[in-house]
Protein backbone atom coordinates (compact mmCIF):
# COMPACT_ATOMS: atom_id res chain seq x y z
CA UNK A 1 0.00 0.00 0.00
CA UNK A 2 1.69 3.04 -1.27
CA UNK A 3 0.69 6.74 1.15
CA UNK A 4 0.73 9.98 -1.34
CA UNK A 5 0.94 12.88 0.57
CA UNK A 6 0.37 16.41 -1.07
CA UNK A 7 0.94 19.28 0.93
CA UNK A 8 -0.68 23.04 0.45
CA UNK A 9 0.16 25.06 2.92
CA UNK A 10 -1.73 23.81 5.57
CA UNK A 11 -3.72 21.94 3.75
CA UNK A 12 -2.70 17.92 3.61
CA UNK A 13 -4.72 15.65 1.30
CA UNK A 14 -3.75 11.56 1.55
CA UNK A 15 -4.19 8.69 -0.80
CA UNK A 16 -3.81 5.05 -0.59
CA UNK A 17 -2.84 2.93 -3.26
CA UNK A 18 -3.79 -0.63 -3.67
CA UNK A 19 -2.80 -2.91 -6.73
CA UNK A 20 -5.24 -3.46 -9.35
CA UNK A 21 -7.51 -6.77 -8.21
CA UNK A 22 -6.57 -6.33 -4.43
CA UNK A 23 -10.21 -6.32 -3.65
CA UNK A 24 -10.03 -2.85 -1.70
CA UNK A 25 -10.37 0.80 -2.53
CA UNK A 26 -12.61 1.62 -5.03
CA UNK A 27 -11.53 4.20 -7.81
CA UNK A 28 -9.36 3.54 -11.01
CA UNK A 29 -6.37 5.82 -11.01
CA UNK A 30 -3.26 5.01 -13.23
CA UNK A 31 -4.18 1.58 -13.12
CA UNK A 32 -4.36 0.94 -9.40
CA UNK A 33 -7.03 1.74 -6.68
CA UNK A 34 -6.74 5.10 -4.83
CA UNK A 35 -9.08 5.38 -1.86
CA UNK A 36 -9.72 8.90 -0.07
CA UNK A 37 -8.31 9.38 3.60
CA UNK A 38 -11.44 11.37 5.23
CA UNK A 39 -10.84 14.44 6.57
CA UNK A 40 -13.15 16.30 9.23
CA UNK A 41 -12.96 19.26 6.17
CA UNK A 42 -16.94 19.90 5.60
CA UNK A 43 -16.73 20.78 2.34
CA UNK A 44 -15.07 17.14 0.76
CA UNK A 45 -17.01 14.90 -0.05
CA UNK A 46 -16.41 10.93 -0.73
CA UNK A 47 -15.10 10.62 -4.44
CA UNK A 48 -14.17 14.31 -4.31
CA UNK A 49 -10.57 15.05 -6.56
CA UNK A 50 -9.74 11.23 -6.97
CA UNK A 51 -8.54 12.05 -10.49
CA UNK A 52 -6.83 15.24 -9.77
CA UNK A 53 -5.27 14.94 -6.46
CA UNK A 54 -6.41 18.33 -5.31
CA UNK A 55 -6.32 18.87 -1.33
CA UNK A 56 -9.17 19.55 0.57
CA UNK A 57 -11.33 22.80 0.24
CA UNK A 58 -11.64 24.05 3.56
CA UNK A 59 -7.65 24.76 3.96
CA UNK A 60 -8.12 22.56 7.32
CA UNK A 61 -7.09 18.98 7.95
CA UNK A 62 -8.17 17.45 11.56
CA UNK A 63 -8.87 13.88 12.80
CA UNK A 64 -7.46 12.38 9.54
CA UNK A 65 -8.84 8.54 9.39
CA UNK A 66 -8.38 5.97 6.78
CA UNK A 67 -12.11 4.77 5.13
CA UNK A 68 -11.66 1.18 3.48
CA UNK A 69 -14.67 -0.85 2.26
CA UNK A 70 -15.41 -2.80 5.12
CA UNK A 71 -15.22 -0.47 7.33
CA UNK A 72 -18.55 -0.92 9.82
CA UNK A 73 -19.02 2.98 11.66
CA UNK A 74 -21.96 4.40 9.48
CA UNK A 75 -20.62 6.90 7.47
CA UNK A 76 -21.79 10.60 6.29
CA UNK A 77 -22.58 11.80 3.14
CA UNK A 78 -23.00 15.37 1.16
CA UNK A 79 -26.52 16.10 2.24
CA UNK A 80 -28.38 18.46 0.46
CA UNK A 81 -31.95 20.25 0.45
CA UNK A 82 -32.80 20.08 -2.93
CA UNK A 83 -32.39 17.52 -6.37
CA UNK A 84 -30.02 18.75 -9.13
CA UNK A 85 -31.88 19.88 -12.56
CA UNK A 86 -29.67 16.82 -14.50
CA UNK A 87 -32.35 14.57 -13.62
CA UNK A 88 -35.08 13.69 -15.84
CA UNK A 89 -38.40 15.40 -15.12
CA UNK A 90 -40.19 11.85 -14.18
CA UNK A 91 -37.28 11.84 -11.10
CA UNK A 92 -38.20 15.50 -9.88
CA UNK A 93 -41.84 14.40 -10.24
CA UNK A 94 -40.84 12.34 -6.61
CA UNK A 95 -38.00 15.47 -5.92
CA UNK A 96 -40.29 16.38 -2.41
CA UNK A 97 -40.78 13.15 -1.39
CA UNK A 98 -36.88 11.91 -2.01
CA UNK A 99 -35.75 14.40 -0.11
CA UNK A 100 -38.27 13.38 2.60
CA UNK A 101 -37.15 9.48 1.99
CA UNK A 102 -33.22 10.33 2.09
CA UNK A 103 -33.60 12.27 4.73
CA UNK A 104 -35.28 9.50 6.68
CA UNK A 105 -32.84 6.92 5.53
CA UNK A 106 -29.58 9.24 5.91
CA UNK A 107 -28.55 9.87 2.63
CA UNK A 108 -28.17 12.65 -0.03
CA UNK A 109 -31.07 12.52 -2.01
CA UNK A 110 -29.47 13.11 -4.78
CA UNK A 111 -27.92 9.62 -4.84
CA UNK A 112 -31.16 8.25 -4.21
CA UNK A 113 -32.15 10.12 -7.05
CA UNK A 114 -29.24 8.24 -9.19
CA UNK A 115 -30.61 4.62 -7.66
CA UNK A 116 -34.65 5.75 -9.01
CA UNK A 117 -32.97 6.85 -12.36
CA UNK A 118 -31.90 3.73 -13.17
CA UNK A 119 -34.01 1.52 -11.49
CA UNK A 120 -37.23 2.92 -12.70
CA UNK A 121 -37.06 6.31 -13.95
CA UNK A 122 -39.60 7.46 -11.29
CA UNK A 123 -42.41 4.36 -12.34
CA UNK A 124 -44.28 3.38 -8.82
CA UNK A 125 -45.39 0.02 -11.01
CA UNK A 126 -42.06 -0.88 -12.24
CA UNK A 127 -41.65 -4.62 -12.41
CA UNK A 128 -38.29 -6.00 -13.35
CA UNK A 129 -37.81 -10.01 -14.81
CA UNK A 130 -36.26 -10.89 -11.64
CA UNK A 131 -39.09 -10.21 -9.53
CA UNK A 132 -37.81 -6.50 -8.67
CA UNK A 133 -40.24 -4.22 -7.88
CA UNK A 134 -41.45 -0.25 -7.42
CA UNK A 135 -39.43 2.90 -7.66
CA UNK A 136 -36.23 1.74 -5.86
CA UNK A 137 -36.66 -1.91 -7.44
CA UNK A 138 -36.62 -3.71 -4.16
CA UNK A 139 -36.55 -7.44 -4.49
CA UNK A 140 -39.17 -9.19 -2.52
CA UNK A 141 -37.68 -10.16 0.44
CA UNK A 142 -36.68 -6.82 1.41
CA UNK A 143 -40.76 -6.33 3.00
CA UNK A 144 -42.05 -7.83 5.76
CA UNK A 145 -45.50 -9.59 5.92
CA UNK A 146 -48.45 -6.77 4.81
CA UNK A 147 -46.22 -4.98 3.42
CA UNK A 148 -47.28 -3.35 0.10
CA UNK A 149 -44.12 -3.22 -2.32
CA UNK A 150 -45.38 -1.06 -4.58
CA UNK A 151 -46.41 1.84 -2.42
CA UNK A 152 -44.15 5.06 -2.88
CA UNK A 153 -43.03 4.89 1.04
CA UNK A 154 -42.80 1.69 1.67
CA UNK A 155 -40.68 1.02 -1.29
CA UNK A 156 -38.23 3.87 -0.62
CA UNK A 157 -38.52 2.84 2.96
CA UNK A 158 -37.01 -1.18 2.08
CA UNK A 159 -35.18 0.47 -1.22
CA UNK A 160 -33.18 3.56 0.64
CA UNK A 161 -32.58 0.95 3.87
CA UNK A 162 -30.49 -1.43 1.69
CA UNK A 163 -28.64 2.03 0.18
CA UNK A 164 -27.57 3.16 3.58
CA UNK A 165 -26.38 -0.61 4.76
CA UNK A 166 -24.74 -0.67 1.50
CA UNK A 167 -22.78 3.12 1.93
CA UNK A 168 -21.84 1.48 5.47
CA UNK A 169 -20.26 -1.03 4.08
CA UNK A 170 -18.11 0.70 1.34
CA UNK A 171 -17.21 3.25 4.45
CA UNK A 172 -18.90 5.92 2.46
CA UNK A 173 -17.84 5.08 -0.84
CA UNK A 174 -21.06 6.13 -3.11
CA UNK A 175 -19.44 4.45 -6.15
CA UNK A 176 -19.03 1.14 -4.23
CA UNK A 177 -22.14 1.65 -2.41
CA UNK A 178 -23.93 1.62 -5.90
CA UNK A 179 -21.88 -1.72 -6.82
CA UNK A 180 -23.82 -3.13 -3.65
CA UNK A 181 -27.18 -1.79 -4.10
CA UNK A 182 -27.48 -3.40 -7.40
CA UNK A 183 -24.91 -6.73 -7.23
CA UNK A 184 -25.86 -7.35 -3.53
CA UNK A 185 -23.48 -5.55 -0.17
CA UNK A 186 -21.00 -8.52 -0.86
CA UNK A 187 -19.34 -7.16 -4.05
CA UNK A 188 -18.45 -3.85 -2.11
CA UNK A 189 -15.70 -6.29 -0.77
CA UNK A 190 -15.09 -8.21 -4.09
CA UNK A 191 -12.58 -6.62 -6.41
CA UNK A 192 -14.45 -5.15 -9.78
CA UNK A 193 -12.80 -7.80 -12.01
CA UNK A 194 -15.53 -10.27 -10.16
CA UNK A 195 -18.75 -8.00 -10.65
CA UNK A 196 -21.38 -8.73 -12.85
CA UNK A 197 -21.36 -6.99 -16.08
CA UNK A 198 -24.57 -5.52 -15.33
CA UNK A 199 -23.11 -4.35 -12.45
CA UNK A 200 -20.20 -2.82 -13.89
CA UNK A 201 -22.51 -0.74 -15.78
CA UNK A 202 -24.50 0.19 -13.01
CA UNK A 203 -21.43 1.99 -11.44
CA UNK A 204 -20.52 2.92 -14.96
CA UNK A 205 -23.34 5.25 -15.18
CA UNK A 206 -24.47 5.55 -11.75
CA UNK A 207 -21.58 7.26 -9.96
CA UNK A 208 -20.53 9.76 -12.83
CA UNK A 209 -24.13 11.07 -12.85
CA UNK A 210 -23.41 11.19 -8.74
CA UNK A 211 -20.36 13.35 -9.57
CA UNK A 212 -22.17 15.62 -12.08
CA UNK A 213 -24.97 15.95 -9.13
CA UNK A 214 -22.35 17.43 -6.76
CA UNK A 215 -20.76 19.14 -9.29
CA UNK A 216 -23.67 21.71 -9.71
CA UNK A 217 -23.93 20.48 -13.51
CA UNK A 218 -26.81 21.44 -15.12
CA UNK A 219 -27.01 18.50 -17.90
CA UNK A 220 -25.15 15.35 -17.80
CA UNK A 221 -23.48 13.83 -20.46
CA UNK A 222 -23.55 10.34 -18.75
CA UNK A 223 -27.03 10.44 -18.07
CA UNK A 224 -28.08 11.79 -21.58
CA UNK A 225 -25.90 8.43 -22.35
CA UNK A 226 -28.02 5.89 -20.41
CA UNK A 227 -31.27 7.76 -21.40
CA UNK A 228 -30.59 6.95 -24.75
CA UNK A 229 -28.79 3.28 -24.09
CA UNK A 230 -31.01 1.95 -21.77
CA UNK A 231 -33.66 4.26 -20.27
CA UNK A 232 -35.43 5.85 -22.69
CA UNK A 233 -38.18 3.54 -22.97
CA UNK A 234 -38.61 3.09 -18.81
CA UNK A 235 -39.09 6.92 -18.93
CA UNK A 236 -41.24 6.76 -21.71
CA UNK A 237 -43.27 4.41 -19.28
CA UNK A 238 -42.89 6.12 -16.53
CA UNK A 239 -44.10 9.25 -17.54
CA UNK A 240 -47.35 7.70 -19.21
CA UNK A 241 -47.77 5.61 -15.47
CA UNK A 242 -47.77 9.46 -14.12
CA UNK A 243 -49.18 11.61 -16.35
CA UNK A 244 -46.64 14.16 -17.86
CA UNK A 245 -45.55 14.59 -21.13
CA UNK A 246 -43.54 12.39 -23.27
CA UNK A 247 -39.91 13.93 -23.51
CA UNK A 248 -37.72 13.74 -26.31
Amino acid sequence: MADSRLHTGNRLSVWFSYPAGSGIGGWRADGLFCQRAEHTCPSWQPGQCCHTRCPCRSGQVENSSLVVAGANEPAALPSTSSLSPIFRPEIHYWAESIVRWAAAANVDPNLAAVVMQIESCGDPQATSRSGAMGLFQVMPFHFTAGEQPYEPDTNALRGLDYLRRSLDRAGGNARLALAGYNGGIGVINRGEGTWAAETARYVKYGYPIYEDALGGASTSATLNEWYGRYGAGLCRQAAQRLGLPSQP
